[in-house]
């Protein structure tokens, strides 16, 4: 006879600077499974509990909405890189910047998404893919 093997949780950390925002992804991301999710309205706040070692952070590029001492996305994305183990980044922006794109095309574990008026839809199905990747950068 097999062993069958329980799969570990992940991580899924949000952090975006609307209590509406997280709400909404979060609901969307509780039809997939095997996933532990945990919400921060600042990324000042996420690095604090970086230890639960997410898989994935879903990161407003912008995040001086109600606080403008808030460090915007792109240092948030620098303080993690430095992380021994940097989990996988997807940014989300209500703006488009072709610029930010191709930045961040270079970085096989970073990812960029538009906030959209058609819904979450699309957003949550980049995020199950990001999911379904099974690496994570390892740093020395």
């Amino acid at each position: 006879m097999g062993t069958i093997r329980r799969l570990n949780k992940r991580n899924v950390f949000i952090v975006d600077d609307s209590p509406l925002y997280r709400e909404i992804i979060s609901n969307e991301l509780k039809g997939i499974s095997n996933i532990d999710i945990s919400t921060y309205d600042s990324a000042e706040n996420c690095l604090k509990n970086m230890d639960n070692e997410p898989s994935l952070i879903i990161l407003d590029f912008y995040l001086d909405g109600e606080n403008s001492e808030n460090m915007n996305g792109h240092f948030a994305m620098q303080q993690f890189r430095k992380l021994k183990k940097c989990p996988q980044i997807l940014f989300v922006s209500s703006v488009h910047n072709e610029e930010l794109l191709m930045e961040y095309s270079r970085y096989r574990d970073v990812d960029f998404i538009l906030k959209s008026e058609l819904g979450t839809s699309r957003t949550t199905r980049k995020i199950e893919e990001k999911l379904s990747e099974t690496y994570v950068t390892h740093f020395q």
